[in-house]
């Protein structure tokens, strides 16, 4: 079987444009998404709230059956690149359902995007810092990924954990490791007893917690926290951003998937699904990782 490689971005670095998304130019106005959304993102009550077409175009193929699965997302402007180039990401519609992910954009035509099938998905990137979220769901090919005001986290935070449980299948072994216990700070012990790492809560867990490095001098002091579960690997970090203590960056990687672990230069490299991932992981995490998966 085929293995793609993705390599995690660098925080620092600005989001690259989507294929769905329309370069902003000076003679582009507001005018040009007409339409009455609302400003923030939202999971729909009625049949009337969601941009017309977007429903039957995703309901058959995602296996959609509650509007709890469903989030629309308005559009918004945001930049990419180097220098001052912005992009228009149009009103669309991400469905979270029982047999794929897919999002349909209204712009630049109207119809469905992305369309992952859950068999395909290797990994999920989730990523919040105050009201900012970025989204991605990681299959052997195109990657879906969201960004969203997260007003709306709640609302539609079922969906995502019923996606979870699909992906980890039956659990799997937890090894009693003998790794010293971390002294955690207020921040992480809430985010080790939720469900952004505990998919069941009383399953068992796994981690370990340790400072990453200052790329400077004046850099701000950053953690990350490596967890395993009967269901997942979860790896989550301080984000790169000024406002580190008010957010994390996850990548959730299901136990079902899981295929192989290896300690590398540029970091963990997970292999889950068909696709590897190299992602960020300290030198001390990523040996805790490896014994975990022996």
């Amino acid at each position: 079987m085929a293995i793609r490689t993705l390599v995690a971005a660098p925080r620092f670095s600005v989001d690259p444009a989507e294929k769905w998304e329309v370069f902003l130019t000076e003679k582009d106005s507001l005018s040009y998404f007409e339409g009455t959304y609302a400003s923030r993102p939202f999971t729909p009550r009625r049949f009337q709230d969601l941009p017309d077409g977007s429903w039957e175009a995703l309901a058959d193929p995602c296996g959609i059956d509650d509007f709890h699965q469903v989030l629309v997302i308005p559009w918004a402007v945001r930049p990419v690149g180097l220098g001052r180039r912005e992009v228009i990401s149009p009103n669309s519609v991400l469905a979270v359902g029982t047999r794929a992910v897919g999002l349909w954009t209204e712009k630049p035509e109207p119809g469905t995007k992305v369309i992952i099938p859950v068999e395909q998905v290797a990994a999920l990137e989730d990523v919040i810092i105050l009201l900012y979220g970025k989204l991605s769901f990681i299959p052997f090919s195109q990657r879906l990924t969201i960004r969203y005001n997260t007003v709306c986290r709640r609302g539609f935070e079922p969906a995502l954990v019923e996606l979870r449980k699909r992906l980890a299948g039956t659990p799997r072994h937890l090894a009693k490791v003998d790794v010293p216990a971390s002294n955690l700070s207020y921040k992480w012990k809430n985010i080790l007893n939720s469900a952004a790492v505990q998919l069941i809560q009383g399953a068992g867990v796994e981690y370990e917690f340790a400072s990453i490095p200052r790329r400077t001098r004046r850099g701000s002091e950053r953690f990350q926290l490596v967890a395993l579960t009967p269901y997942e690997l979860v790896i989550l970090s301080d984000p790169e951003s000024d406002y580190l203590r008010y957010g994390e960056d996850s990548y959730i990687i299901p136990r079902g998937k899981l295929e192989s672990v290896k300690s590398t230069e540029e970091g963990l490299e997970v292999l889950s699904n068909g696709t590897r991932l190299v992602l960020p992981v300290t030198r001390r995490l990523q040996e805790t990782v490896l014994l975990w998966m022996r």
